[in-house]
């Protein structure tokens, strides 16, 4: 037995005492629902469990199982106030498993057959847990169970003898552990893994979307300076200030005061003509009248 393996028993005992403890506090917020069958049958395995692994000579090992049943059993109390189930098919099943496996442990006087059915009522115990676990994982701590699952892993650090005796609670330890984290972390991987293949989607696509709404964006463009240049306003807008310069005469010479369009500016000849137009229409009134004598 080295240092090393000693060290890492006791650690895993410390650490499955101290992941408790945000189990506690959650349940006692209401964040989490213990299973009562759950605690009250690991608890009371986890004592027989304990007993019959010192008795086969697990060394080590016993740290964890002990410590971790101290825990289970506050746990236990708790669920009387805050927890659910008990009452289910499943739950029931359990209870009559873990019972008829404690009873057969009291027949037989194998440590070795003791320690196997005082597992496999572990396991039953564990059942309702793990199927809420999979229903409603919002229910459990996920940081309690991944702390236990790092307490599993030193007890196996622990084992100093890898023989049936020593091997068998660590490992189903931790493959129950691992069972229930991954249940705990399925919602959390499919959420990540959905992000995943939207990113992927987006970075796959995101060019093609961008050079299709710059096509959308240059037809509406299009469209609508159609519509513009189709219009009778663009056609009035155009018509006074690009195709048709005016100029506006207040106090013309022959006494209108109308608006007069040219297509261009007045060229000189232009004006001069204008000049003789006003003044034959000036003279003409009196040519009229010196005839009207004759």
């Amino acid at each position: 037995m080295s240092n090393f393996q000693s060290f890492a028993g006791f650690s895993a005992g410390v650490v499955s005492i101290i992941c408790v403890l945000p189990y506690i506090i959650s349940t006692i917020q209401g964040k989490t629902k213990p299973h009562r069958v759950t605690w009250w049958v690991l608890s009371t395995i986890g004592f027989v469990l304990s007993a019959n692994q010192y008795l086969a000579g697990g060394g080590n090992t016993i740290w964890m199982p002990l410590c971790a049943a101290i825990g289970q059993l506050g746990l236990a109390l708790l669920s009387i106030r805050y927890g659910e189930g008990g009452w289910s098919t499943l739950d029931r099943i359990c209870i009559v498993g873990a019972c008829v496996s404690i009873a057969a442990w009291k027949i037989f006087h194998s440590p070795l057959l003791a320690l196997g059915l005082s597992i496999m009522a572990d396991f039953l115990g564990c059942l309702p847990t793990m199927q809420k676990s999979r229903r409603a994982p919002e229910t459990e701590n996920l940081t309690s169970w991944s702390l236990y699952l790092v307490g599993s892993v030193l007890n196996l650090f622990a084992v100093d003898q890898w023989n049936s005796v020593q091997m068998v609670l660590p490992s189903y330890i931790f493959m129950t552990d691992i069972i229930v984290v991954s249940l705990l972390l399925a919602p959390h991987l499919r959420i990540l893994q959905a992000k995943s293949r939207m990113r992927r989607g987006v970075e796959r696509y995101l060019p093609t979307v961008i050079s299709m709404q710059l096509l959308a964006l240059r037809e509406f463009y299009n469209l609508m300076w159609h519509h513009i240049h189709t219009s009778e306003l663009y056609f009035r807008l155009h018509f006074i200030f690009v195709e048709e310069r005016y100029n506006f005469d207040r106090f013309a010479t022959d006494g209108s005061t109308h608006r007069r369009y040219y297509s261009y500016a007045p060229t000189p000849l232009q004006n001069q003509t204008r000049r003789d137009r006003a003044r034959r229409n000036a003279i003409q009134p009196e040519s009229n009248h010196s005839l009207e004598w004759l």
